[in-house]
């Protein structure tokens, strides 16, 4: 049995069927389940493990690579997101729930990251309500350290250094750390210095400052005394946030060492010039080399670089009016770049989500294969707008909503005509394995009358041959009798003969001696014994092929009984399916413009605008898709329930997609359920 970890609590969860969601025993969670754990189980546990114990990076590295292997690995995208976050889950002790705590805030909304929507795309319904929910929970907490985050004056500088050791006591690193640190507030820069900035700050106060530090601060200075410091957890947390905010702009890291060779720097650290704070005049020239690069940082604010990184500085008046400028001149590839920088910097700016929307939809006038992400967006515009523009922008994306739905009206007709196709090779399959199974019937019944033809041939000569023995055993009993009647009145006749020497007695005497000597010549060889032994042997020799005959023939009708059972199921199976192809059929007929109407009111009710349409199209539209499909399922009267470790639950089968999955007595007496896995519905009786 496959074992995994709760990636809430970590405790050892013990998987029993193929739910794609379990809940944890150990902190009562309800966690999404992998696929294929019994293969990458340890690969999952082991990233899981990771991410828990802060080793955010390594843990990102351990889903990249089970994601290299499988892409749509619903699972691996989640823990991903959840490692790039640094999410960590820390159980309140007035409620004792498990809550995250993010530990990488990023400018950019949890739920437009593309690994996030990889995860829903790719989970099925139960385990992607799981992952929304949770998702949800961690965009309000960092919404609310992106908003404390802000409110920062921004920083020059951040230092970065291992305050304690393993024993709890302060470190060199630390002591060389303030002593920069008042080195260069003497020279009026805004320093981050752990030690003294989060002096006076709460430990749930402590990533709103840092990420303000980091994202702000164009030098740091990562220091330490021992190789091991730069690898400890929390210090490469930071200087590898920094490196990621640092990619494609002017923002600079300065590696210090003490008393260990350079070489022994992270590889990550070793393309930097560092400095050995050994050398004498290690201080003046740290802080004049922090100053050069601060002077050259100005002299480039606020420019923005090629991979469309922007300088906090860049006003979100200037990024709205390059946006919708070049959206105007039809420059959509520039207009996403800036408006993808105001939604990093601004994420409170409705403009950022629906200029992407623009840029995407080339002014609304296309509708891109992934249009998933376009209603997202456009549910966070309409909430950060002002009412009059929320409702401007509502008026012109329900408009547009039509043109989504033609889209996917298109879509609609070919996945369920595909579906069909895909029934009728189905339904062709079963009809060979029927007609496997008829040609099987036929062999066996052939080789069954055959044998059959062997046995009572069998029995016919075990009988003639029981016949004889008996025949042999009868004639030696009489030839016996005779022989021994004719001695016995030989030898009176003789002694009759010797007394009286009457003729008459002579001629009685020489007729039964001629008799003995006949009975004797005619009597069969071997003795009687050896008869009865041979009528022994012929009597069990026919009793076991009469045995086997009966065996055989009960293994023959079972065997055909089987083949025929198996045939009413797979034509069962059949009709299922040809039911499902004329459900298609039934849904396509209603015409385009109906399943389009349909798929309007679809788009435009998940942001909370209600459209008119044919409820007919909807209930044939699930009979189609398998959502209303009634299969029959019968559970036995003495059928007893398991205990799964979460109650006592029945086992039951979907007849439609042939999965098992458990439900609990209070479903059973409600008479009816829907498949977790297909969506069937399956009623009890």
């Amino acid at each position: 049995m496959a074992v995994l970890k709760c990636t809430i609590c970590g405790g050892d969860i013990e998987l029993m069927g193929d739910s794609s969601i379990c809940v944890c025993q150990y902190c009562g969670s309800a966690i999404t389940i992998p696929k294929d754990v019994d293969r990458k189980g340890n690969l999952y546990n082991r990233a899981v493990f990771l991410r828990q114990n802060n080793e955010f990076d390594k843990a990102v590295l351990n889903y990249e690579e089970i994601l290299r292997e499988d892409n749509f690995d619903a699972e691996a995208h989640w823990g991903l997101v959840l490692s790039k976050y640094g999410i960590e889950y820390v159980k309140d002790p007035n409620t004792g729930e498990y809550l995250p705590t993010c530990h990488r805030t990023q400018a950019q909304s949890i739920l437009t990251d593309p690994d996030y929507l990889a995860a829903v795309e790719y989970s099925d319904e139960v385990a992607k309500t799981v992952i929304i929910d949770a998702a949800q929970q961690i965009n309000v907490i960092q919404a609310r350290i992106l908003e404390i985050s802000r409110k920062e004056p921004p920083y020059d500088i951040f230092i970065c250094y291992k305050e304690t050791d393993e024993s709890g006591n302060r470190t060199r690193d630390s002591i060389f750390a303030q002593d920069l640190y008042f080195a260069l507030q003497k020279n009026n820069y805004k320093v981050f210095f752990a030690r003294k900035t989060l002096e006076r700050k709460l430990g749930e106060e402590y990533e709103p400052i840092i990420y303000a530090a980091l994202n702000s601060a164009k030098v740091m200075v990562v220091l330490g005394t021992k190789p091991e410091h730069f690898q400890s957890v929390w210090v490469r947390n930071e200087w590898s946030r920094f490196l990621r905010m640092a990619n494609g702009t002017d923002k600079v890291i300065i590696p210090a060492y003490r008393d260990f060779s350079p070489y022994e720097l992270p590889t990550e650290l070793s393309n930097f010039q560092s400095q050995d704070m050994n050398k004498i005049g290690f201080m003046q020239d740290l802080t004049d080399g922090i100053e050069r690069c601060l002077r050259k940082n100005k002299k480039t604010q606020p420019v923005a670089n090629q991979g469309g990184y922007a300088a906090q500085n860049e006003s979100r008046e200037t990024l709205v009016k390059n946006g919708n400028t070049r959206l105007k001149i039809g420059n959509f590839d520039e207009a996403m770049a800036d408006f993808e920088r105001l939604k990093k910097n601004y994420p409170d700016e409705y403009m950022g989500w629906w200029g992407l929307i623009l840029c995407k939809t080339k002014n609304l006038t296309i509708v891109p294969n992934d249009s998933s992400v376009l209603t997202t967006w456009f549910k966070y515009a309409k909430q950060l707008a002002d009412d009059k523009t929320a409702a401007d922008i509502e008026e012109k994306y329900v408009e547009y909503c039509r043109k989504i739905a033609e889209h996917n009206t298109i879509k609609e007709y070919d996945a369920v005509n595909e579906n069909i196709k895909k029934q009728k090779e189905y339904i062709n399959s079963l009809n060979s394995s029927i007609k496997t199974i008829k040609d099987s019937m036929v062999t066996r019944e052939q080789s069954y009358l055959y044998q059959e033809k062997v046995d009572k041939e069998s029995i016919q000569a075990h009988q003639k041959t029981l016949e004889n023995s008996q025949k042999s055993l009868l004639k030696k009993q009489v030839t016996l009798l005779v022989w021994i009647t004719a001695l016995f009145i030989s030898i009176l006749s003789a002694i009759a003969f010797v007394n009286t020497e009457n003729e008459v007695v002579l001629i009685f005497l020489i007729i039964f001696i001629l008799v003995f000597i006949v009975a004797k010549v005619i009597s069969p060889k071997g003795s009687m014994k050896k008869y009865k032994q041979g009528i022994a042997y012929a009597e069990s020799n026919l009793e076991n092929v009469a045995l086997y005959l009966q065996t055989n023939k009960n293994n023959y009708q079972n065997e055909m009984n089987s083949f025929r059972q198996s045939i009413v199921e797979i034509q069962e199976t059949i009709e299922l399916s040809k039911a499902k192809i004329a459900a298609c059929e039934k849904y396509l007929s209603l015409g385009r413009n109906k399943i389009c109407d349909y798929c309007y009111a679809e788009e435009c009710s998940v942001f909370g605008v209600e459209k008119d349409y044919d409820l007919y199209v909807k209930e044939c539209r699930d009979y189609a898709y398998g959502k209303k499909e009634v299969v029959l399922n019968k559970i036995p009267s003495d059928m007893k329930p398991t205990d799964t470790g979460f109650g006592k639950k029945y086992e039951v089968g979907c007849a439609a997609c042939g999965k098992n999955f458990f439900v609990d007595e209070l479903t059973i007496s409600k008479g009816a359920c829907h498949c977790e896995y297909c969506g069937t519905q399956i009623k009890f009786h």
